[in-house]
């Protein structure tokens, strides 16, 4: 699947996630939303590829104003999460009437 990617993402255009799945299957990959988006995780994480990540798509890059958008996406959608579960846990002791622990 990482080939598959990698090739499908070196045209250096943005590729929303659908499309990158739907070139999977065609390419005879049966797979997931979920398992394509832990695979560009690894990719990124893991492999060292620059896999720019944001609301137009998924991007291979080596430019370094991407890079900074790509991290600064990143960080604000990370902001952004922990607000939102930040509310839920509010959501939560007040239906609940408890306080809500987590281990992360």
């Amino acid at each position: 699947m990482k080939g598959l990617i990698l090739h499908r993402l070196s045209d250096n255009n943005y590729h929303k996630r659908k499309d990158l799945l739907s070139y999977l299957y065609q390419s005879g990959i049966d797979t997931t939303d979920r398992a394509m988006r832990k695979e560009i995780e690894s990719m990124v994480v893991d492999d060292g590829y620059f896999i720019e990540s944001s609301a137009k798509g998924y991007r291979l890059s080596t430019q370094e104003t991407d890079y900074i958008k790509a991290v600064t996406y990143l960080r604000k959608k990370g902001l952004s999460l922990m607000s939102r579960a930040s509310a839920l846990q509010k959501n939560y002791e007040k239906r609940f009437n408890k306080q809500l622990i987590l281990e992360l």
